[in-house]
């Protein structure tokens, strides 16, 4: 796989003043600014790393990279703070413990999954 380089990605969130949006190229910055409402656009990279990887698999179908690494940079909304009620839901917090193993909120998520799993 020479010359392949890892997905890396950029995020726009709402900042909740009307339509006024911010751009941030980390998932820390958007942490600190504690964004509800993100996207995410692949900027470099044509290869999934590792993690991604694993990522998507753990997900198995219930979201894709984007929409996981959207969710990654949001805090206190979805996943991150709902009980995990459904199959799918599970799946997609499978996905986002695998992706976001730095998440601001990810022991609360890791709870919810092991509480639905019971």
């Amino acid at each position: 796989m020479t010359g392949s380089a890892p997905i890396m990605f950029a995020f726009t969130c709402r900042t909740g003043a009307g339509d006024a949006t911010e751009s941030y190229t980390t998932y820390s910055a958007v942490w600190e600014d504690r964004r509800t409402s993100c996207s995410a656009a692949r900027t470099t990279g044509s290869t999934m790393s590792e993690q991604q990887a694993d990522a998507v698999r753990a997900a198995d179908g219930a979201a894709t990279l984007d929409g996981l690494a959207a969710a990654c940079a949001e805090r206190g909304v979805g996943a991150w703070v709902e009980p995990v009620r459904t199959h799918r839901a599970a799946l997609v917090a499978a996905g986002l413990l695998a992706y976001c193993p730095g998440h601001p909120e990810r022991d609360r998520l890791a709870e919810a999954l092991t509480t639905y799993e019971g």
